[in-house]
């Protein structure tokens, strides 16, 4: 399914819809939003995204002036083979996205080196993206992470992310963050995060301390940035559990 918005107001619900077997030659992604102008609002409920050639669910906020309010809630995705695996959504110029996504169960794929990662936000030029991430249940998150979100240059990005339980698998970070420059040297974006009561298991490093639970990263060893990354973990780390191997739960 496919859907694309240049102007005006859209409303929309996909519920008890099974996606399946979108694969091979010409796979793509289970269900695409492409928001240019105009604002969406969009909820997808108690539906199933499985084995398709893309993202379980891909979408995307490029306008101006662009809206994209989007709730995921009580589904499930399995053998989605992409980066992410499960849900891409991704905002830039000025648009604005807002994405909840409770409830849901990704299961990664039986080869679990053809998914990569799980939930991927990016936000970039001047834009702003705000995430709910509660209760979801990652069972393999495949050769990447279990969730990443990544704010560029003067974008602004917030994220409350509780009670989620991943597991990853060795050599991977269970949940990675970053604020850095791009394209514009010394811009002034920032990501401000709020994590409590998570769970990753499987975490572990081959060379001990590489690969952490969280990673958290303001800006570059390189270049000019001035970034600003928060994160609030409440007494005592938020709740979180981080088990694993020859690692750290959090490095910054």
């Amino acid at each position: 399914i496919r859907i694309y918005q240049t102007t005006g107001t859209l409303a929309g619900v996909l519920r008890r819809v099974k996606i399946q077997n979108n694969n091979g030659i010409y796979g793509e992604d289970g269900l695409s939003l492409r928001v240019e102008g105009g604002s969406s609002t969009f909820l997808v409920d108690d539906s199933d995204f499985l084995n398709t050639g893309g993202s379980g669910v891909a979408a995307s906020v490029q306008g101006t002036t662009a809206v994209l309010n989007l709730t995921l809630q009580n589904s499930t995705w399995s053998e989605n083979l992409h980066l992410p695996h499960a849900v891409s959504f991704t905002t830039a110029a000025s648009g604005i996205g807002n994405v909840t996504i409770k409830n849901n169960l990704f299961s990664g794929c039986s080869t679990p080196t053809q998914c990569f990662g799980v939930i991927d936000l990016d936000t970039s030029d001047s834009s702003s993206l705000n995430a709910i991430i509660n209760g979801n249940t990652s069972t393999n998150s495949g050769d990447g992470t279990g969730i990443e979100f990544i704010v560029n240059d003067y974008a602004i990005g917030k994220a409350n992310i509780t009670n989620n339980s991943f597991t990853i698998r060795p050599d991977r970070v269970g949940m990675n963050f970053m604020a850095r420059s791009v394209t514009s040297p010394g811009s002034t974006g920032h990501l401000d995060l709020t994590l409590s009561g998570n769970t990753i298991n499987g975490v572990s490093s081959t060379n001990p301390y590489v690969f952490p639970g969280m990673n958290f990263q303001s800006g570059s060893s390189t270049g000019s940035h001035a970034q600003t990354l928060c994160v609030n973990l409440a007494s005592p780390a938020g709740g979180n559990t981080i088990n694993g191997i020859n690692t750290d739960a959090y490095q910054l």
